[in-house]
Order: structure tokens, then sequence, then C-alpha cells
């Protein structure tokens, strides 16, 4: 049995959050974190926000190893900006954006669809403000991410 690798996952997530045009080449990237404080450090390094981060959490494993289910986080983080209702909406416009591509899609007369990636079927768990310093706003979007194994047949 074999799984598309976690880094594979992760990049094919990357890649499809790239192409929305929200965040600069070099604000976008891919880390093997466990905690909130070195999310903020990779957040860091980006020379320019708004920036995002893909990271896969917890990984289970169900009937009998034949089912995988990750949680995926995609971070986004922009520069705090106070003052005015439409500057607010920044983050939150870019929340809404990355939640819309990971969103069942319903089309009348169809069966809904979910996003799927390099045959991982991806569903919106939802998202939460992440502690950040004062001049960086950040949100983590929580994915779960379920994929079957498939089998590598010798000829």
């Amino acid at each position: 049995m074999k799984y598309n690798t976690l880094y594979s996952v992760a990049e094919s997530i990357l890649d499809t959050v790239k192409a929305t045009g929200l965040f600069p080449e070099k604000s976008m990237g891919i880390a093997a974190i466990s905690n909130t404080q070195q999310l903020l450090s990779v957040i860091d390094t980006f020379n320019v926000l708004p920036g995002a981060v893909v990271c896969i959490g917890e990984c289970t494993f169900e009937n009998d190893g034949l089912v995988r289910d990750k949680d995926i986080i995609i971070a986004v983080a922009d520069s705090f900006k106070a003052s005015t209702n439409a500057k607010a909406q920044g983050i939150w416009a870019i929340v809404d954006s990355v939640c819309a591509m990971f969103i069942l899609k319903v089309e009348p007369g169809t069966v809904p669809q979910r996003c799927i990636i390099n045959g991982v079927e991806f569903t919106l768990k939802g998202f939460t403000p992440i502690p950040s310093k004062s001049n960086i706003v950040a949100f983590a979007i929580t994915l779960s991410a379920v994929e079957a194994a498939s089998y590598e047949i010798e000829e």
C-alpha cells in the first residue's frame, strides 16, 4: 500500500493557494512545525505580507490502514491595519478567499463536489485567530484531508 508523501500533499495545497494570486511568491511556504511559536517564526521570515504557510497536523489511519485522515493547517498572515473598516477587512478577505477553495461546491441539479487535489479529498473544518505580534494578524484555516491507500502492482 502506498500514500502520497506528506510533503507532496502539502505542496499540492500550496500550489492551489498560490493559484489565487493573493500572496507574493516569496511569502508562501510549507513548514514542518509542532507549535504556534514555530509558526510565527516562519511568518517572521516573510519580507512581504500577506503570507501563507501550509502545515500538516494530526494524522490518523482507519479501516486497517486503508484510509489516512490528516488535519491540514493553512496559516495566513497580514500586517495589522487599525484605523478604518476597509483596512480591517484585508485579512478577512484573504481568509474568505482561501476557505472558498475548500467549501463543498453545490450546483443546482448536480451532485455536491468536494475539493479533490491529487486524489486527496479536502473538507473545510474552520478557522481561528492565531496569537501573534502586535503588528501582524494571523488565522489558522483547518482542513480535513482524507486519502485512500493505493496499491502498486509490479509487472
